[in-house]
């Protein structure tokens, strides 16, 4: 469903077609990832380059690392760009990393503060320019 100017996530069906391998959103105006996206439990590939998402929902973190071979978010404003493009290009295992930053980003608030705070030097540095912003795609190998 690439370049159909989807603008509402809901307009996409998801609950029915839990056998998807994949699933391309790419070149749309959705501000979000669609509900149910979590239940694909079969995804290897997932594409929503160029959209307007913001931001990864916890239900993302659903997905099984071992399945998806690859998630493509480039072009999008995600409000969490900088360490998101961090972990796609740095990481040796990308999808799992990104599923674990997801995971985590959607703890019960009590539990991320103190965590936070027991782990602050953890946590890398934001850098706000850098040659890899331009891929936030990622890729197993």
């Amino acid at each position: 469903a690439d370049n159909n100017r989807i603008e509402d996530a809901d307009e996409i069906p998801l609950s029915e077609l839990t056998r998807l391998k994949v699933l391309s959103l790419s070149n749309n105006k959705l501000p979000e990832l669609p509900a149910g996206i979590g239940g694909l439990q079969s995804l290897e590939r997932l594409n929503f380059a160029s959209n307007k998402i913001t931001r990864l929902p916890a239900e993302l973190g659903e997905l099984k690392e071992k399945t998806l071979k690859a998630l493509v978010l480039e072009d999008n404003p995600l409000s969490d760009k900088n360490r998101i493009t961090k972990i796609v290009s740095k990481s040796k295992k990308p999808i799992k990393e990104l599923l674990d930053f997801v995971r985590k980003q959607q703890q019960p608030t009590g539990k991320a503060k103190r965590q936070s705070t027991s782990k602050q030097t953890a946590q890398p540095a934001r850098d706000e320019s850098g040659p890899d912003e331009e891929r936030e795609g990622a890729e197993n190998k």
